[in-house]
């Protein structure tokens, strides 16, 4: 959906956001997972607005912080123990459809070249607190980690689709991620996805891929392809990386045998094409696989095409340093789960406020981070105004609520009491 920007003042920020997602249809989601069957104390909707943009309330990421920002863009005293019990699985569930609406949009007439989208992948981990070891073990023994992988969008710079697993988990479970949605689409990925089988699926639901090359390729080239004049050596029945011995080719350019072995132990061999492209400073070539025609690819285009990945690390660099993916507190798995998704929901929102500003007012050049990390100063300013228009809004008294949440909740724990204020020894 894109909005277009009139000449009156009416069309805000504020506008812009709430066309985001249907007040109407996330409410009809959170009756359908009975989220919030009794929602007298919480009201469910401005709930998961808090996930989405109160986390920038605090100096750290904190359940307590987002409780506090709540009450002040709702001008209530709700209880904390009644938004604490918030967090379940019913939550997951209403994020995870939110996720899947607003990412499966139809694509529309926009291409990027020859392909109707170019999806970069690539997988991180997030650090949890050690005591989630047991459930979601990470590959330091004692420590707790997620495996985050994302399939980004270079055409709305968001991501539209994802694997949540623990940290210990092999980067080709993102098989699971892929489907017929693939269809003339452009994957790239690195050399932790190089599995044939993998590329095997792409090509199977209409996709297609562009990969880095192992340097000890032992595929068999079919057909030599390389451009330029001038005497070579022959290269049909030697294998990739030997081919590459003492060449120093500017571009090579080959059809190569890549024999598959299927999940049903049938074989099928392809004939993809290698690239390989000389790199001067490192004085090595950088070799690349795709199932990509010359009509699509050239091979010249490989490298400048494969470079785009960067953005997916973008994506990364971004949901830990402007989004605090880092700041997981607590260890319950459900609430670190809802957090993470809430997160990607933020990138979600700030992908698809560029897509409609880059159509309205031109800010093509906007890039990835720079609309996080604006987004992320205008968070509160937003979630105050979204506050404002609920039902149950009412004007705060500040002083009232400030000085009720700096009451100690947990007054009665030992550690409270071991140092007593300055002001006490004074009268």
């Amino acid at each position: 959906m894109v909005i277009s920007m009139a000449s009156s003042d009416s069309i805000t920020l504020l506008t812009f956001v709430q066309a985001w997602i249907s007040e109407s249809w996330l409410e009809r989601v959170i009756d359908d997972h009975k989220f919030s069957q009794r929602d007298r104390k919480i009201d469910p909707v401005f709930f998961i607005w808090t996930l989405i943009l109160g986390w920038n309330a605090g100096s750290t990421r904190s359940i307590a912080s987002l409780h506090r920002a709540y009450q002040r863009a709702l001008g209530c005293d709700c209880d904390r123990s009644a938004f604490y019990r918030r967090f379940t699985s019913k939550l997951v569930a209403v994020l995870d459809q939110m996720w899947l609406h607003l990412t499966r949009g139809p694509d529309g007439d926009t291409r990027l070249g020859p392909f109707v989208d170019i999806l970069a992948l690539d997988a991180t981990i997030v650090a949890l607190w050690s005591r989630l070891a047991d459930r979601l073990p990470a590959y330091r023994q004692g420590q707790a980690a997620h495996k985050l992988q994302l399939l980004i969008s270079l055409k709305t710079y968001t991501p539209n689709r994802m694997l949540l697993d623990a940290g210990t988990s092999s980067d080709h479970q993102a098989w699971t991620m892929l489907g017929p949605w693939l269809k003339g689409k452009l994957v790239l990925c690195d050399l932790g996805y190089h599995k044939f089988w993998f590329f095997h699926r792409i090509h199977a639901h209409g996709g297609f891929f562009l990969t880095r090359l192992k340097k000890n390729s032992a595929l068999c080239i079919v057909q030599d392809l390389s451009p330029g004049p001038g005497r070579r050596k022959p290269l049909t029945g030697l294998s990739f990386s030997e081919a590459l011995k003492g060449m120093r080719r500017q571009l090579v350019e080959c059809v190569v045998e890549v024999p598959v072995t299927l999940r049903s132990g049938r074989k099928v061999v392809y004939r993809w094409r290698a690239i390989a492209e000389w790199n001067t400073e490192q004085k090595r070539y950088h070799t690349y696989l795709t199932n990509c025609p010359d009509s699509l690819i050239k091979a010249s285009e490989a490298p400048g095409l494969y470079a785009l990945r960067w953005q997916v690390e973008l994506m990364f660099k971004g949901l830990k340093s402007v989004g605090r993916l880092h700041h997981l507190p607590s260890t319950k798995a459900v609430v670190v789960e809802a957090l993470i998704k809430a997160a990607l929901l933020f990138v979600l929102l700030s992908g698809w406020l560029r897509e409609a500003l880059c159509h309205a007012e031109k800010l093509s050049h906007v890039g990835l981070l720079r609309m996080l990390g604006v987004l992320r100063e205008w968070a509160s300013h937003l979630h105050a105004q979204l506050g404002a228009t609920r039902p149950r809004y009412k004007p705060v008294d500040e002083l009232d609520l400030f000085t009720s949440q700096l009451r100690d909740p947990n007054i009665v724990r030992a550690r409270s009491m071991l140092t007593p204020c300055l002001v006490d020894y004074f009268p």
